[in-house]
């Protein structure tokens, strides 16, 4: 297996984890859609790419389409306790 190969598995990886588009994908790295489309299916080189996409790896988290933990939801009462008690302590 190649560095392009283990590239590849990370990007698909990444884009499943965190549920982008290969459009999303293509604009953060600031390449054509068709170029990151052949890199996936034809494994293509890029090198270029995936200096681009390490450099700007917090912007493709932030573009996720879905929430990467799962949170709990807090009651509403429970919010309004903690408020009242740091009103009280300062």
């Amino acid at each position: 297996m190649s560095r392009n190969d283990g590239n590849i598995v990370r990007l698909r990886a990444l884009i499943e984890l965190l549920d982008l588009s290969v459009t999303d994908i293509s604009k953060i790295a600031g390449v054509s859609r068709p170029l990151i489309s052949r890199i996936l299916n034809e494994g293509i080189d890029g090198d270029g790419v995936w200096a681009e996409l390490e450099k700007r790896l917090p912007e493709l988290i932030i573009k996720r389409r879905k929430a990467f933990f799962e949170v709990e939801a807090v009651e509403i009462e429970q919010v309004e306790a903690v408020v009242e008690q740091l009103k009280k302590v300062a």
